[in-house]
């Protein structure tokens, strides 16, 4: 009966840590983001062209610290350029359409942005615009189409 006593703590610690590992992966395992497949030249487009919107939303935050809310506007017009320039033939119609739209109210987003006319609305249109963001990750996937 002493020999159950003094694995009775580890039975119990060891069943916790089961318990709490299971709680903490489950999550991670559980992906009910909406997937959609891309041809691989179209995925790397889509990717670096969220990596150029996350970089001008950095410098813009810089240029807000700075007290230079007037570079905002040029920030995203290269944003913009940069996608006229890059973007692939088509690939709009690759996207599902929920994304389509997140996209097109991201964009809007991005000029409500460019024309702010203080810091102080700068910054909350920079954070509604990182809103869209969030929402976007967490609801799509991307995936490469062969």
């Amino acid at each position: 009966m002493k020999y159950f006593r003094t694995f009775r703590p580890l039975k119990l610690w060891l069943s916790t840590s089961v318990i709490a590992l299971a709680c903490v992966a489950y999550p991670a395992l559980a992906d009910n983001r909406e997937v959609f497949a891309l041809k691989a030249d179209e995925q790397q487009w889509v990717r670096e062209y969220m990596r150029q919107m996350l970089e001008t939303v950095t410098l813009i935050q810089g240029d807000l610290a700075a007290e230079k809310p007037g570079a905002i506007a040029a920030r995203v017009s290269a944003l913009n350029a940069f996608q006229a320039e890059t973007k692939p033939k088509g690939i709009g119609r690759s996207f599902p359409q929920g994304f389509r739209t997140m996209a097109q109210s991201m964009d809007q987003q991005w000029q409500t942005l460019a024309a702010s006319d203080s810091s102080a609305e700068a910054l909350k249109n920079s954070h509604m615009l990182l809103n869209y963001c969030n929402a976007c990750h967490r609801s799509y996937r991307l995936t490469v189409r062969e």
